[in-house]
């Protein structure tokens, strides 16, 4: 094990050995990463629940895709049970007892204690930070723009691809793609009094109409749309006129 390292990093989650790797290669540091959880796919340790196994590796021959295939497990319960899962926060010897954690409010925080750290089931998705949530928070030192190169390097030394839209996905943004054309059209239109309850199909028809003429010729095209709509309340007013006019040619 390295002895007078120039750095010591606590912790091997997703941060430890990224600064690990800057350190080193950046500035010619050695680094020195210690963690409490198990080395998935590593030949140092085969069994890491049941066996203490090795002390250290530094070697990326240790690592082995094959024993990590054998250790994982497609049921998800095996992985991320809070007690005995292979990805809970705790000792790798799965007789100690897990972490205890006293969060402030009601919440579960899915935190792994293992190299990697929430690296190893986050569905290989890297999510920028919305601007706001780092340029709305005046105790933060630094600005979203700050951070822009480092998500490049990111994104370039993991090789960050835009993710190809499921069948689900694609319909939802046509769905909202869709919903956005009806507000614009209801936003812009000038018959911005629209009742919100089911309106006639014609006065659909006249917003979209509207909509589409040329802005110079609104007044006249609203004022003969306007004209041509029959509304409900109109259809039984000429109901009862044709009405009180049958029963007055009868009486005659």
């Amino acid at each position: 094990m390295m002895t007078d390292p120039d750095v010591v990093i606590i912790g091997a989650g997703a941060d430890g050995p990224a600064c690990a790797s800057r350190l080193a290669r950046k500035h010619g540091l050695d680094v020195l990463i210690l963690e409490a959880g198990p080395w998935h796919g590593n030949k140092e340790w085969p069994n890491p629940h049941v066996e203490v196994g090795g002390s250290e590796s530094s070697d990326p021959d240790d690592l082995d895709g094959k024993l990590l295939d054998e250790q994982y497990s497609a049921r998800e319960a095996d992985a991320n049970d809070p007690t005995a899962g292979y990805l809970r926060v705790g000792p790798a010897d799965h007789s100690r007892a897990p972490w205890f954690r006293d969060l402030h409010q009601n919440a579960f925080l899915w935190q792994i204690s293992a190299v990697g750290g929430t690296s190893i089931h986050y569905f290989a998705n890297h999510p920028r930070a919305y601007p706001y949530a780092v340029d709305e928070q005046p105790h933060w030192p630094i600005d979203y723009e700050d951070l822009v190169p480092y998500y490049k390097l990111n994104e370039q030394v993991t090789h960050v691809q835009q993710a190809p839209a499921t069948a689900k996905e694609q319909l939802f943004f046509e769905g909202q793609s869709a919903l956005a054309t009806i507000c614009s059209i209801i936003s812009t239109s000038p018959r911005r009094a629209i009742d919100p309850s089911p309106t006639p199909l014609r006065v659909h028809q006249s917003i979209s109409m509207l909509t589409t003429t040329d802005r110079s010729a609104t007044t006249t095209d609203s004022e003969e749309t306007h004209s041509s709509v029959i509304t409900s309340k109109e259809v039984q007013h000429r109901r009862t006129l044709r009405s009180a006019r049958r029963h007055a040619n009868r009486a005659t």
